[in-house]
């Protein structure tokens, strides 16, 4: 008998040999924030073993944009060029408002409306931004809390996203600075990783948020996968198109991108879209 981990390097070679002719042309571009997260990630389902071809629009692109229309115009403009069509858009949790506003701008620079796949699609609530931003101040002043600095009203600034950026990014920097500076560390030394920290990693988390709350994409006219895990209640408004198909995978949202189910019904959804197109 052949041990385990061979079977399996066995099993996966054949399933990659046994790929349809027809995937190796297929394109998926994929939204989902490369941040941390106790979550998998879209990229776990591991779907280039299948042959088709991937573009994680969020990989090494850094946005600016806190409207989901003029986000989701700046990712397709930075899209690699000469790759073909747009198969498919993927779109993970909060970020698949953002996705569906890239899907319809796919099909009006194209003239073909792209598949769109979701996974816990869900609206992105004033509450998440502010949760964000609170996380963010905590993990700055987790050593050195008791500052005196009021946290800034995410309610209150909210619908003037700009001026909230701004505000949250003086706020988080005023509060890094201090308490690198009860470490002792230089000026040069505080440039750095105030840059790295505040506007690299909660800055873009929280602009990623802005834009995917501010998502008002109109009902899907195309054909839409919607693979949830066990716990999920209510998909947003907008995800009530005639042609919606919900897959229910059992098992909770840390594991949905992951389970092998899910992959199946990706790919299924996927091949069949492609012939039916």
């Amino acid at each position: 008998m052949l041990p385990i981990k061979c079977c399996r390097n066995l099993t996966e070679g054949l399933a990659q040999a046994m790929v349809e002719p027809s995937t190796q042309s297929l394109t998926l571009d994929i939204i989902d924030y490369p941040g941390r997260r106790p979550e998998a990630y879209i990229a776990d389902l591991n779907l280039e073993s299948e042959g088709l071809g991937t573009h994680h629009l969020l990989a090494h692109h850094r946005q600016t944009d806190v409207t989901a229309a003029a986000y989701a115009e700046a990712l397709f403009a930075t899209r690699p060029q000469g790759d073909g069509g747009v198969t498919a858009v993927l779109g993970y949790c909060a970020s698949s408002g953002v996705s569906a506003h890239y899907a319809e701008i796919v099909a009006r620079e194209t003239g073909q409306m792209p598949l769109l796949i979701c996974f816990d699609a869900s609206p992105c609530t004033i509450g998440d931004i502010e949760d964000c931003y609170l996380t963010a101040l905590q993990q700055i002043e987790e050593d050195n809390p008791g500052t005196a600095f009021p946290p800034v009203s995410v309610p209150a600034l909210v619908d003037r996203p700009h001026l909230l950026i701004d505000a949250v990014r003086e706020d988080l920097t005023r509060r890094m600075v201090r308490v690198l500076a009860a470490d002792g560390l230089t000026d040069d030394d505080v440039a750095g990783l105030v840059t790295q920290t505040v506007d690299d990693t909660h800055i873009s988390w929280i602009t990623h948020l802005l834009a995917c709350g501010d998502a008002r994409p109109s009902t899907r006219i195309g054909r839409t996968l919607n693979v949830v895990s066990r716990g999920y209640t209510d998909g947003p408004d907008w995800l009530r198109g005639e042609d919606v198909l919900t897959v229910r995978i059992d098992c909770d949202r840390a594991d949905l991108l992951r389970h092998p189910e899910t992959r199946s019904a990706v790919l299924g959804f996927v091949q069949e879209g492609s012939v039916n197109a």
